[in-house]
């Protein structure tokens, strides 16, 4: 209330004027103190006095101050604190629900990428990473999200130039590292950048991503034991976003050293069910896309089995992920039967081990259950691999006789598309 006050007493004009004072050429800390004001007023969790700011012609203000900051008198020092709380002023401006309208934010796009781009201070950096994510996150649909992602990478490049590996994307990326260090500030927030870009499924940000060497930056993150739990939950969100792209996209992550080793151990060994349930969700999408692979490296049917059913018998899951686990035990399964038929075999071993990890077992809860999606899929399996009569012998290749003949359509996505760190 006090600061609305100030306000309407016309202390934000005020402020803005008296950075196009004279005596600012020779005085960075009143410059800097002046910045200082404004960003406290528009970090206010009231979005109404960092809209006063808006209307009152702050960002260009701001813009007006950057261009006459090369004939001041200011040493390096100086120059680089102030910079410092503009980066911090101009990143809140772009902070709050309801977001700021685009209209009176979208050239702080290009500043912030020429920060993320050209500065290596650390504080500068994290605020532009955090101006950019701000920026994103008040699109107000996915189709607006995509447009502004595609804002930063277009930026500096004309139509057809965009290169594979986007310096922007790469800079981004290299901020991640080093994400269990409590004194690095930009892993959290160019965590959250690479986050909300792969949540879109858009398959061409997604190989963006990838060519700037996401993978094996998150699969770090996910490995590190000191990152906090909310970096590594959303880290294996993003991967598990890669995985559910497509078949190429998601045949990465099992190329990658390492990478399906670690959403392995999230899925059973980490202490959060919040990450075994993202790890889940990549486990599952990778197995589902690998086997139908012609080359390249597939994970071990026991092994998917085996994830499947520990992890069925550990936590509750909503009907999506369940589904996905079901999704993956069947064409574990399906392999088991190609192998069986490759070696002239008629019956799938397989299906005798996925019986003693007591998959079965949950396949007859799961029959149970309220959720049609889930309850189908379930006795689907049990018929088809555990049925009477059956005994893990090989069904007729015929399509017309074949007893797992799958009708049951495609495994869904999951219900909710959150927003990264929600």
């Amino acid at each position: 209330a006090q600061t609305a006050a100030l306000l309407d007493a016309g202390a934000g004009v005020a402020l803005l004027t008296a950075l196009q004072h004279p005596a600012i050429t020779d005085r960075s800390d009143l410059c800097d103190q002046l910045l200082w004001a404004l960003g406290n007023i528009a970090g206010d969790s009231d979005v109404q006095l960092r809209d006063h700011l808006l209307k009152a012609g702050a960002v260009g203000s701001l813009g007006q101050l950057f261009s006459r900051m090369p004939h001041f008198s200011w040493n390096f020092a100086m120059r680089a604190q102030v910079l410092r709380t503009k980066t911090w002023l101009l990143s809140s401006l772009c902070r709050g629900s309801p977001a700021p309208p685009l209209e009176e934010v979208d050239c702080l796009f290009d500043y912030f990428i020429q920060v993320v781009a050209g500065s290596e201070d650390a504080r500068m950096l994290a605020e532009a990473l955090w101006g950019l994510c701000y920026l994103v996150d008040g699109a107000l649909s996915d189709d607006d999200a995509a447009a502004r992602v595609d804002r930063i990478l277009l930026a500096g490049f004309g139509p057809g130039e965009l290169p594979t590996e986007h310096p922007v994307l790469v800079k981004v990326v290299q901020c991640i590292g080093r994400a269990g260090d409590c004194q690095n500030p930009l892993a959290i927030p160019a965590l959250r950048l690479v986050g909300t870009m792969l949540r879109l499924h858009k398959p061409q940000l997604i190989d963006f991503a990838t060519a700037a060497g996401v993978l094996p930056a998150l699969r770090n993150v996910l490995l590190d034991g000191h990152a906090p739990e909310q970096v590594r939950r959303d880290t294996a969100w993003a991967l598990s976003n890669i995985a559910a792209g497509t078949a190429a996209q998601a045949q990465l992550l099992m190329e990658e050293p390492r990478l399906w080793e670690a959403l392995c151990a999230g899925m059973e060994q980490a202490s959060s069910k919040q990450i075994r349930k993202e790890c889940a969700w990549a486990v599952a999408n990778i197995a589902k896309r690998s086997y139908s692979a012609t080359t390249g490296r597939r994970p071990d049917p026991r092994q998917v089995l085996g994830l499947v059913a520990r992890a069925l018998k550990k936590d509750t899951f909503d009907a999506p992920l369940n589904r996905a686990l079901l999704d993956a035990s069947e064409v574990a399964l399906r392999y088991g039967d190609e192998l069986a038929r490759a070696a002239g075999l008629r019956e799938n071993t397989l299906a005798s081990h996925a019986d003693e990890l007591g998959l079965l077992d949950e396949f007859e809860v799961l029959q149970r259950c309220d959720e049609a999606i889930v309850q189908r899929k379930a006795a689907y399996l049990i018929d088809a691999w555990f049925g009477p009569g059956v005994e893990n012998e090989m069904p007729e290749t015929d399509e017309k006789t074949s007893s797992k003949k799958s009708e049951h359509g495609r495994s869904p996505m999951r219900s909710e598309a959150r927003k990264f760190g929600a």
